[in-house]
């Protein structure tokens, strides 16, 4: 193997990194922590927007995808989902989610393989562990009219029987 090939493959892989955490005194405790890169054949590059570990073991990592055009539409990133089975130590081929379009946020499962996501003020449902997004709504406006976006995970309620809250 070529030392260009030795060091891509040296890439690949668990990296340590350490994370901060506050300690509630003002000062900070490091803690262990490992990332690791997940790419996709083409394009320009992958971001991680959500992960969530579901009901029937797998793990389920929703990203965006630019596709490597040049030019600057919603329709260059692409949501992207990819399994793992063995805790994130492997992953499955980074699939491309079929007409969607834009950064996928809140990522959510809502049990019994059930999982949403929002793009483009669009919010996306599985039925089936992430492996079709067929159901699809609009998001409403605010009640000041404008289009309402956000980032990060959305709060998920639960009774004392594990069942979701509406």
């Amino acid at each position: 193997m070529g030392d260009a090939i030795k060091k891509s493959v040296e890439k690949l892989g668990w990296k340590e990194h350490p994370i901060k955490i506050g300690d509630g005194k003002g000062g900070w405790i490091v803690e262990k922590s490992e990332y690791q890169f997940l790419h996709r054949k083409g394009g320009k590059y992958v971001f991680p927007y959500g992960i969530q570990k579901m009901d029937n073991g797998e793990i389920i990592l929703l990203g965006a995808w630019h596709d490597g055009s040049v030019k600057y539409e919603s329709t260059t990133e692409k949501p992207v989902v990819s399994f793992s089975n063995d805790n994130g130590d492997t992953w499955s081929e980074l699939e491309i989610i079929p007409d969607a379009y834009n950064r996928p946020m809140t990522l959510a499962y809502l049990d019994n393989g059930c999982l949403t996501f929002q793009a483009a003020y669009i919010r996306y449902f599985s039925y089936d562990y992430g492996r079709t997004w067929k159901d699809r709504v609009q998001v409403p406006t605010a009640s000041n009219g404008h289009e309402w976006n956000c980032e990060g995970n959305p709060l998920v309620e639960k009774d004392e029987n594990c069942n979701i809250v509406i």
